[in-house]
């Protein structure tokens, strides 16, 4: 019994001249996990420009505050835009979408 325990895990470790070797990085075999990139371009391009639209929109409103004097009817002005530009790139985002509850 302890033969074929012994043939059978050289047969399963070792090539035969001539053979190519198998790519044992692949999921399901012993070595370190196979690491697959999973690309959504065009969902990642939109999030991109939904973000890069959401910054300049908060550096036009900070540069709107600056230019009214900085005065405390001003700022309130400012927080007021600010979050309703922030809840309007949180709704639009696909993956932050809000889970409601029927």
């Amino acid at each position: 019994m302890s033969a074929w325990l012994v043939s059978l895990a050289m047969s399963s470790t070792m090539v035969p001249p001539g053979y190519p070797v198998e790519n044992h990085a692949s999921v399901g075999h012993y070595t370190q996990p196979t690491v697959q990139l999973f690309e959504r371009k065009s969902v990642d391009r939109s999030r991109r420009n939904a973000w890069n639209t959401y910054n300049a929109q908060l550096d036009q409103l900070w540069a709107d505050f600056r230019a009214a004097g900085s005065t405390p009817a001003a700022f309130a002005d400012y927080k007021f835009k600010v979050n309703a530009a922030k809840t309007r790139y949180l709704y639009n985002d696909p993956y932050l979408l809000p889970i409601i509850d029927e």
